[in-house]
């Protein structure tokens, strides 16, 4: 377990008060969560491709 980050590869800062910045910890769970969301990532932008261009081919058959 990294002693930055808890285990959670996000590390939480209060510069000033009312104020938190949110950094990426450089720790192995950091970088296995990184890969992660990049896949999720990834997937995502595929299926709205795919939303998006069945959605015109419809709108291109109701033209028709």
């Amino acid at each position: 377990m990294c002693a930055l980050c808890n285990g959670k590869g996000v590390i939480y800062t209060e510069p000033f008060n009312g104020a938190l910045a949110i950094e990426s910890c450089t720790c192995e769970i950091s970088q296995l969560n990184e890969a992660t969301y990049s896949e999720r990532w990834e997937a995502w932008l595929q299926y709205s491709e795919m939303e998006m261009q069945k959605v015109e081919a419809q709108n291109q058959q109701q033209a028709s």
